[in-house]
């Protein structure tokens, strides 16, 4: 396996359950471990954006939620990929 390989889990019990965590370090695997998963992070940041707003139907609230995903920027996400790196690194 290639160095710099790394295994990126969301800490689920499945993935997280001591004798799992045991074998990947006796492995020589090592983890990225996501604090939060990305789509509830995208989630709030759709939250932020329409918390505010008063929707008087779903047809209205679903197509503010739209718009909003398109405005959601490449660096939004990746700024979120990037610091949850570094946190797994500490």
């Amino acid at each position: 396996m290639d160095e710099n390989f790394a295994l990126m889990h969301d800490n689920t019990s499945p993935h997280a359950v001591w004798c799992m965590m045991d074998y990947l370090k006796e492995a020589g695997i090592s983890t990225l471990n996501w604090s939060t998963k990305p789509t509830e992070h995208m989630c709030d940041i759709l939250t932020r954006r329409t918390q505010t707003r008063a929707f008087t139907t779903a047809a209205e609230l679903w197509q503010e939620l739209q718009e909003e995903w398109k405005e959601i920027l490449q660096e939004d996400m990746w700024a979120f990929i990037r610091s949850n790196q570094e946190e797994s690194q500490n």
